[in-house]
């Protein structure tokens, strides 16, 4: 897992993780951490991470 690359891109993936999936044209109402490191994958934040390995970071991140 790529810290820096989660520091450079913190404040955005906050931002994602506050936001409701539809305004990011998804068909579902809330995020779960599978469906958000996903999304998170094919939008580039990262080149892989596990739902497990987000949900860690956002909670070090107080999300």
């Amino acid at each position: 897992m790529d810290q820096t690359l989660f520091a450079g891109t913190g404040r955005e993936i906050k931002k994602i993780a506050k936001s409701e999936p539809a305004e990011h044209g998804l068909p579902f109402s809330t995020w779960s951490p599978a469906k958000l490191a996903d999304f998170l994958v094919a939008e580039g934040a990262f080149d892989d991470i596990s739902h497990e390995g987000l949900r860690a970071l956002l909670r070090e991140e107080g999300v």
